[in-house]
């Protein structure tokens, strides 16, 4: 019987990761440095123009649905954050 500490049992299937969280990824990967979530959601969507209204808070779920998986999944390498601070963007990398 597994224990209650075990994230998953072996026999799971790992998580996919969506082609949005593979393209987040690659930002924070390519930048080498950490980026708010500010500097994030221009990269991600190209030009500021182009991005929606709610842009940045679709780009943090998506980093938060990335380092849930990653975790999950015990990858190598893992997605970090600087704690919340109310409406200051918060700053993300991989390490």
């Amino acid at each position: 019987m597994p224990s209650k500490n075990s994230q998953r049992p072996t026999e799971v299937k790992p998580a996919r990761y969506s082609a949005a969280e593979l393209k987040v990824l690659k930002v924070l990967h390519d930048s080498k440095k950490p980026l708010s979530t500010l500097e994030l959601s221009v990269r991600y969507y190209g030009r500021k123009a182009e991005q929606p209204y709610n842009g940045r808070q679709v780009v943090g779920a998506l980093l938060r649905s990335l380092k849930a998986k990653a975790d999950y999944n015990r990858e190598l390498w893992r997605v970090s954050s600087s704690p919340r601070k109310g409406p200051h963007a918060i700053t993300w990398w991989v390490r």
